[in-house]
This record gives C-alpha cells, structure tokens and sequence, in this order.
C-alpha cells in the first residue's frame, strides 16, 4: 500500500503542479498577445494529457472490478485482515478521484483558452453548448479534428477549438474564429474522420469537413479561410458525404441561437463587482491559511470557505460553517447553494460562469480551487435579488421569459440568458445583485 499511497501523492502533486502553471500561464496570455501558435501547442499539450488520465482510468477500473472479489475474499481471514483490505479499497477510490479529479481540471483550462478567445462573452459561448457524454474519441476520431486545426492554425489567420478538450462547447468537432481580424460569429465544423487501409503507421486519413456557413460576408471569409488553411474544399456533388442529418439539424440550430442571442432587445448586464471578488478573494486566501473562513458579502449573499482534499472539505469543518452561515438572519433550509465541487460537476455551467482560471484573485487560491484544495459555497437567500430591486424602489417579476424590472416610469426586460448570467454570477463571477439594482435603478428613472 505505500506504493499506491505515493502514487496518490505523485498524482496530487502534479495536479497542484498544472493548476499553477495554468493560473501563471493564463495571466500572462491576458497580458500579452495570444496566437494560433500558442492555442495550437497548449491544446497539443492538453490533448496529451487527457489521453494519459483517461486511459489510466479506464485501465485502473477494468483492473479493480476482478480486483474488488479477491479482496473481499482476503477479508474473511480476520478483522485485523479485514480493516487493511478496507484501508486498500479506501485508498484505490482515492487514487480513482484524484485522477478523475485531473481529468476535470484539464477541461476546465481548455475552457479558459475559449472563454478568453471568445471575449469572455457567455452570448457567445453558451449556444455552442452541447452536453458531452463521451470521453475523447481515439484513433481518426481524434485524430481527424486535430489534425485540420491543425493545419488550419498553422498560417496564423485563424483560431481552431478542439471542442472534445472543453466542457462549454459541443456542437461539431471544430469551433474556428479569425485570429487577425474582427469576426460576427464562431463556425462550428463536423469533422469525419477514417483511414485506410487502417488505423496504422502509413496509412491515409480521409477528413471531411461540413459547416452550416451563413449569408454573411464575414463568415463566409472565415470559411474560405479555413478550407485554404486546411487543403479541403467543399465535397464536389458526385462524391457522396458522410453527413449525418442529426448533426446538421444540431448545427443549423446553434447558429440560429447564436444569432438570436446577439439580436435579442433587452437590457444586458454583466456587473462585476470589484467588492464581491475582494471579499471573495479574502475569504479564499483566509480558508487557505486558517483552514476556513465565511463573510456576508452584501445583504442576503454569503460566501465561505475550507481547505479540501481533492474536493472533499473536512465533515465536522463542513457541518461547524454551515450551522454558522445557518444561524445568520434570514439564511435557512431554502437559501440556494452553489459549490466549487457543483462547478466541476455540472458541465452545462461552464458555458455561463467564468472558468476558475481567469478569475481577478490571487493565482494561490485559484490554484487551489482548482487542484480541489480548497472548498467553496455560495449562499444565496431566496429573497435576495427581490429585496435588492425593492431597496432600489424597483419591483422584480419572474417570468418564463426571463425578468421584467419595473421602475417609477419604464421597466426593461433581462432575457433568460441575462438571468441565468446574473443569477450563477453571484456565486462564480463577481455579480452583487445590490449594484445591479442600483445600475438598473439609474437607467429606469
């Protein structure tokens, strides 16, 4: 067992390793000048390794089913016998959810490099959005798409997503934006991918490409320019594609989306706040050090803290700050919750929330958040947008549609997408609902 006990340490120290280094690495690119180069070598460097931790978790799983009967039988030969084939189950789940872990926290550093290219813009990202069941595919399914971004970044005029690296985008393999120039919309590419005579050295891959491509002359440039970047042009009529109709109706819908999300009249928020993340960042750096740590950031808003072992807060930690935060006016068994552990696990949000990464806090906590050292929870009251408006003399209706803000003398409408921006905002990006209401309160007088 000491081997796998180090084995576990190894894993958890690159884990803090990479979390850093992304932290680092991501600032900088903030600063700086991002390239197609750049994208194309940090998602050849994350592809590399998603396919070492999902192999090794698939190996490790198949290995442990026929290994779980031999240790039951081992527990049988006493209770001093028993208790160490408990510790080594104990410790191989753990072994499991440190790389799983691993596993989690590449694809939220990929959803960095999209957040970023796409100008932190969930309009944008969230239409792309499609639920990802499937861990990356092998052999010409990987290899198809990651060859013609490939190719198609090579020249510097566009930036090309491998769409199975990220959780906040599936529609297609590909999603391509120009690199040097003002872009309307991202295109989403299909790939199909199959070599001959087989999946071996020497063979030939055959790769077609299919895009939904607008009257737009901005997104018809795009997609010359990926077929000139790429070397594949259109199919020509006499040859037959392998087109699925599925994935076309799928395509052609997010465009439509796309497009409404950018038309849509309404109000549109983003508000940051620079108070919440301070307080925010307090909280995290004060959990990091002491252990752990909660603050009421505005009225009705309540974060805290604790240190974590790959995401797993302490229980008598967990339960001594959660009857604290529970006892606080107002804050009882209806108050929402949203975790960092909720963040991970819930794909769909990464494609509304900031990723950990490009956060305005110091790189130590986010480094920790994500290599799952540290814990965090967000407390809302279910009153608290209502009693925010209301504090401003501005009355809030939820509808199906969205919200509806009515001042003295006009009201304006926050689509769905607005609200959910808002609403998860709270928790993962710096949105105070009191300087919201009073931002809408000076627009509505």
């Amino acid at each position: 067992m000491r081997r796998l006990a180090a084995e576990i340490e190894d894993h958890r120290n690159l884990n803090r390793s990479t979390a850093a280094k992304a932290c680092a690495y991501l600032d900088l690119v903030r600063r700086t000048t991002f390239t197609p180069a750049d994208l194309l070598q940090m998602q050849t460097a994350l592809r590399r390794d998603l396919i070492w931790v999902e192999s090794r978790l698939i190996e490790l799983r198949d290995r442990t089913a026929g290994r779980g009967r031999r240790l039951a039988a081992r527990a049988k030969g006493g209770p001093d016998r028993g208790k160490a084939v408990g510790r080594h189950i104990d410790m191989l789940q753990e072994r499991d959810r440190v790389l799983t872990l691993r596993r989690l926290l590449l694809r939220q550093i990929a959803d960095a490099f999209v957040w970023h290219v796409l100008g932190l813009d969930a309009r944008v990202i969230l239409p792309l959005y499609r639920e990802q069941t499937h861990w990356l595919p092998r052999r010409e399914g990987l290899g198809g798409p990651a060859e013609l971004a490939r190719r198609a970044m090579k020249a510097g005029e566009l930036f090309v997503f491998e769409n199975d690296l990220t959780r906040c985008l599936g529609v297609g393999d590909l999603t391509v934006v120009f690199a040097t120039r003002p872009w309307t919309h991202p295109l989403t590419y299909e790939v199909k991918s199959s070599a001959e005579p087989a999946w071996e050295l020497g063979a030939q891959l055959k790769v077609e490409a299919i895009a939904i491509v607008p009257d737009d002359p901005t997104d018809l440039a795009m997609h010359d320019a990926f077929q000139r970047a790429t070397g594949f042009p259109d199919l020509g009529i006499e040859v037959r594609s392998r087109e699925r109709p599925e994935q076309t109706a799928e395509q052609l819908t997010a465009a439509q989306l796309l497009r409404a999300a950018k038309r849509v009249v309404g109000q549109r928020l983003y508000g940051p706040s620079e108070q919440t993340w301070k307080t925010l960042g307090t909280v995290l750096a004060r959990a990091l050090a002491d252990g752990a740590c909660y603050d009421l950031a505005e009225r009705g808003v309540v974060f805290m803290a604790m240190r974590s072992v790959d995401d797993r807060a302490p229980e008598a930690a967990s339960r001594d700050l959660f009857e604290k935060v529970s006892a606080l006016p107002g804050f009882g068994r209806e108050s929402k919750t949203a975790t960092s552990v909720d963040l991970r696990r819930y794909d769909e949000w990464s494609a509304l929330v900031l990723p950990i990464v490009l956060w305005p806090l110091s790189p130590e906590v986010r480094a920790a958040l994500l290599c799952g050292e540290l814990y965090l929870c967000c407390v809302v009251r279910p009153d608290a947008w209502r009693d925010a408006m209301k504090a401003e003399g501005l009355e809030l209706a939820v509808e199906r549609r969205g919200w509806t803000i009515t001042g003295p003398s006009k009201a304006t409408h926050l689509d769905v997408l607005e609200v959910g921006k808002l609403t998860f905002g709270v928790a993962f990006s710096g949105v105070s609902p009191r300087e919201i209401a009073a931002g809408l309160a000076a627009t509505l007088r």
